[in-house]
């Protein structure tokens, strides 16, 4: 879902992807902020982590995304720090 453009980081264009949320019980994902940087490359921009989650990728963090869907429509799934991405100290090892 393309959200806005930034004309002040060279147009880059901002999506909302998914992140997986580590504090649950049960598999679940929020929407996040992010900058596309290549096909499958993704940014997540600097925002506030509400104190009681715990983001699989933290903001600062370079991801590669897959599509996903859900009951209602597809979505942008973060998946692994992209190569040469910032490890998030909450994400969990690359396999």
């Amino acid at each position: 879902m393309l959200v806005a453009m930034d004309s002040n980081t060279n147009s880059a264009e901002k999506f909302i992807i998914h992140v997986v949320l580590l504090s649950e019980n049960v598999y679940v994902s929020r929407p996040v902020l992010a900058k596309k940087i290549a096909k499958k490359i993704f940014f997540i921009c600097e925002q506030k982590v509400p104190d009681h989650e715990v983001w699989e990728f933290e903001p600062g963090t370079f991801v590669s995304v897959e599509e996903r869907r859900g009951d209602d429509e597809a979505y942008l799934l973060a998946v692994a720090v992209a190569k040469g991405g910032r490890q998030s100290r909450s994400a969990r090892p690359l396999k």
